[in-house]
């Protein structure tokens, strides 16, 4: 297992697999309005830079 910092270029790719794990095994647990925010804030580049 290799961990490290993600590149720029796979943040794409990383923030989709966060989405279908979330939906998979997180929002069934989240109201409607939960998982809306939860979506809102991974799609938010500004949000997603700061961290």
């Amino acid at each position: 297992m290799e961990i490290r910092e993600i590149k720029e270029s796979e943040m794409s790719k990383a923030l989709d697999l966060t989405w279908k794990t979330f939906l998979e095994f997180e929002a069934p647990d989240y109201t409607e309005e939960g998982v809306k925010e939860f979506k809102k804030n991974i799609d938010n580049k500004e949000w997603i830079s700061d961290r």
